[in-house]
């Protein structure tokens, strides 16, 4: 299905999402179409954003381990008191 457009995955999606609630709704199993509808939009979902996924197999950047990563601030921590012993 990955090769299919935006379209046409969302339209087959929907098209097995009716006929399973005309399914429910004949057989009177209304109660376990609110799941459905969320097992089918994460589907869907996860479908999609695999589709769209960019190819992995080339490392984003070539960093050596002592380059602190972009956009992570380095905080260092105040040390800690410690415990008084008159305080339980």
């Amino acid at each position: 299905m990955l090769n299919y457009d935006d379209y046409t995955i969302v339209s087959i999606y929907g098209a097995r999402y009716r006929g399973i609630v005309q399914y429910c709704l004949l057989a009177g199993d209304v109660f376990r179409l609110n799941r459905l509808h969320w097992v089918m939009q994460s589907s869907l979902l996860c479908s999609l954003a695999n589709k769209h996924r960019p190819c992995r197999r080339w490392p984003a950047s070539t960093r050596s381990p002592s380059t602190p990563r972009p956009g992570l601030a380095s905080v260092s921590r105040p040390a800690s008191p410690a415990p008084r012993a008159g305080n339980r």
